[in-house]
């Protein structure tokens, strides 16, 4: 999609000179990727039960009387990072892509470096592991530059996309 730099206003500028994206608008990015990251997880997870179930069949695993699947399953890591991947590979594939998910698209935000520039991989897993699953784009309502606990980790920063062309 855009690969164009997001121009800022003056280059000797501390603060940044985008135009912060709304709390509501992060919100209702974050509602509409979660209604649609949460059925490509439960997808992989699916396919992923069907690779138990073939492990199982295949003998490799000894099942006890008490043999409860989606207990064992529950506990196999390659099954959680199946899940943990789908998740963030969702994240980071839009990102470092297209500067925005599609709830972002939808909301009118971008995400860029403090230059304007697009993320890095990096700095998208960055943003993941300090984020906690959103909660931490509270943070906007009381931070004067309106940014989230991630944005500063990560040294990124959610801007209106009007603002941006």
């Amino acid at each position: 999609m855009r690969k164009k730099k997001v121009k800022q206003q003056t280059a000797h500028s501390t603060q940044s000179l985008f135009k912060p994206a709304p709390f509501l608008k992060r919100v209702l990015a974050w509602m509409i990727d979660s209604c649609i990251i949460l059925p490509v997880v439960a997808l992989v997870g699916f396919v992923l039960a069907g690779l138990g179930k073939l492990i199982l069949l295949t003998g490799w695993v000894n099942e006890a009387e008490s043999f409860v699947f989606t207990e064992w399953l529950a506990h196999q890591p390659w099954f959680l990072c199946g899940l943990a991947m789908a998740f963030c590979g969702y994240f980071v594939w839009f990102w470092c892509r297209d500067r925005q998910t599609p709830g972002m698209s939808k909301a009118g935000i971008l995400i860029v470096t403090k230059e304007g520039e697009p993320i890095s991989s990096g700095q998208a897993l960055v943003r993941l592991a300090t984020s906690a699953c959103g909660l931490s784009n509270l943070m906007v309502l009381f931070d004067k530059e309106k940014q989230g606990f991630q944005d500063y980790w990560a040294n990124t920063q959610i801007i209106d996309e009007k603002a941006g062309d």
